[in-house]
């Protein structure tokens, strides 16, 4: 508003300078008076050089040698010029300049024409023609203090803490973070960073990389994170450096939230690396697989087994320890002859007891331990069967014998001699049956 209201003011001037010609007194006129080779109003900034023209035409005194100027109701201020007469060219062209300092807004011009050359001050009893331009400089204003006036001001809203700015009033940015140096509290910023009022980068996940430069925006606080802003995993695990707990997890490992391997069956081998996720708790040891051992081949790992030497053949229990059905001390899968009786003693490696009689019955549940090989048949306890009572096992009777003719030895008589009797039991002897003893 004020520099629309300093230009109204500078247009009614100007129509005071179109009446010129003045006033003719003392045989001179001021013919036409240029501020900064343009007519006033004219708009300067605080101590500019002003030069003033002014164009005297002489008429009836032979000569015109000063002139003098005020700004608004100063002092005056004179200045001498070569002398001019009426018989020099005219009208005659006269020039001074001057710095002032004065007060942002409109100033009066005064000027004075003099017939004579003096010093300063000024002689007011000498003849002189004057004119008033009212408003005829207009001081620009500084308005946001920058040190260039608003008339030269490109930037003309420069913050108070800008420094510096250049000539046209603009305010450097060095390190193109959009706040102007001397505002600027962080004056190094990366070019990409996101920067705030005070010039200083935004690092909203606190990772040290700035906004802007921050490739992984959402990181963790506790992170270590490279140069982009985005966290280092050395282990590979998906927990970044920073936060694992467990910084060396082999790369085949299942982590939980800090890093820290998971070991489902508790047996040492991460999961994801154990290739034997279900390992017992009693199983001891495992291999670097997770997998236990089990030295007897038995089915029962080492450290779950009670009977850590079954042999290979042996069907073994939930403990690992050979399951023998028939109670003869040889194991389940082991034993050819599984269904051996309880009194069945002894029985070999195989499992199947010994029959020394070879009647059927094994030893142990054999009574009689010694059936001839005569006996036809034994019962259950494996004693030769006497079914006809004769106290002889069947079988093992003597075939029925010829009775020798006797009337040899005894005569036609049929006496029986003594020598035939000797005979008859002598054969008996021989031939006799097996009676059983009991």
């Amino acid at each position: 508003m004020e520099r629309v209201a300093a230009v109204a003011a500078a247009c009614a001037a100007v129509s005071i300078v179109a009446a010129w010609p003045g006033t003719a007194i003392a045989d001179r006129t001021i013919d036409y008076v240029a501020i900064n080779d343009a007519p006033p109003p004219v708009i300067i900034c605080p101590g500019e050089r002003v030069q003033v023209q002014v164009v005297v035409t002489l008429t009836g005194v032979s000569t015109w040698s000063s002139t003098a100027y005020r700004i608004d109701d100063g002092d005056w201020v004179c200045h001498d010029h070569p002398d001019y007469s009426r018989f020099n060219p005219q009208p005659v062209d006269c020039w001074f300049d001057f710095w002032p300092v004065l007060a942002p807004g409109l100033h009066d011009l005064s000027i004075r024409v003099y017939a004579v050359s003096f010093g300063e001050p000024c002689d007011d009893n000498w003849f002189y023609d004057e004119v008033l331009i009212e408003g005829a400089i207009i001081v620009s204003p500084d308005s946001d203090g920058d040190g260039v006036c608003d008339r030269d001001d490109q930037c003309p809203d420069t913050p108070e803490c800008a420094d510096p700015v250049d000539a046209n009033g603009c305010p450097s940015d060095s390190d193109g973070d959009g706040v102007v140096d001397g505002c600027d509290q962080c004056p190094g910023t990366p070019a990409c960073a996101v920067v705030d009022s005070n010039g200083c980068p935004v690092d909203s996940d606190g990772d040290g990389v700035p906004d802007g430069c921050d490739q992984c925006p959402d990181t963790p606080w506790c992170a270590v994170v490279d140069p982009n802003g985005c966290p280092v995993d050395s282990d590979g695990d998906g927990v970044p450096d920073g936060c694992d707990q467990c910084p060396d997890t082999p790369w085949c490992a299942v982590v939980d939230p800090n890093g820290c391997p998971v070991d489902s069956d508790g047996d040492g081998v991460p999961d994801g690396c154990d290739q034997c996720p279900d390992t017992p708790d009693c199983a001891d040891p495992v291999d670097p697989n997770g997998c236990p051992s089990d030295s007897d081949g038995d089915g029962v790992v080492d450290g779950c087994d009670d009977c850590p030497d079954t042999p290979e053949c042996a069907e073994v229990d939930d403990d690992g320890c050979p399951i023998d059905s028939d109670g003869d001390g040889v194991a389940d899968g082991c034993d050819q002859c599984p269904d051996t009786a309880d009194c069945a003693d002894p029985v070999d490696g195989d499992g199947c007891p010994s029959d020394s009689d070879g009647d059927g019955v094994v030893d142990g549940c054999d009574q009689c331990p010694n059936t001839p090989e005569c006996a036809v048949a034994v019962d259950d306890d494996g004693c030769g069967i006497d079914a006809n009572g004769d106290d002889v096992i069947d079988g093992c009777e003597p075939p029925p014998q010829e009775i020798p003719d006797l009337r040899c030895c005894c005569g036609e008589t049929g006496s029986v001699s003594v020598l035939g009797l000797a005979v008859g039991l002598l054969l008996m002897g021989k031939f006799g049956g097996y009676r059983r003893r009991v």
